[in-house]
C-alpha cells in the first residue's frame, strides 16, 4: 500500500507548480488529484484552472480538494487550443 505524503516545503528540493486546466472533465481531474496525492515529490503547489465546467467540478473540489490544490475558476471555456494557433 502506498504512503500518502502531506505536501511540505523542503529547501533541498525545488519548488514545482502542477498546472492544469478542466473543462467538464470531473472523473478525470479528480482522479488525476488522487494519484497526485502519491507523489513522492513534496516541494509542489497544485493548480487547477477550470474552464468554466458545468458538470459540479466546482463545488466538488470545494469540498474534497481545496486544502491540497488551487481553484482558478473561468466564467467560460477558454479555446487554449485557439488562442494559441499562430498564423
Amino acid at each position: 500500500m502506498k504512503q500518502k505524503i502531506e505536501t511540505k516545503k523542503n529547501s533541498n528540493q525545488p519548488r514545482v507548480s502542477i498546472v492544469f486546466v478542466n473543462w467538464n472533465g470531473k472523473k478525470h481531474t479528480f482522479d488525476l488529484l488522487d494519484s497526485l496525492k502519491e507523489i513522492n515529490y513534496r516541494n509542489y503547489d497544485i493548480i487547477v484552472v477550470d474552464n468554466g465546467s458545468s458538470d459540479g467540478t466546482q463545488k466538488e473540489f470545494r469540498r474534497k480538494y481545496s486544502k491540497m490544490a488551487t481553484l482558478i475558476e473561468n466564467k467560460k471555456n477558454w479555446d487554449w487550443q485557439k488562442e494559441l494557433t499562430l498564423e
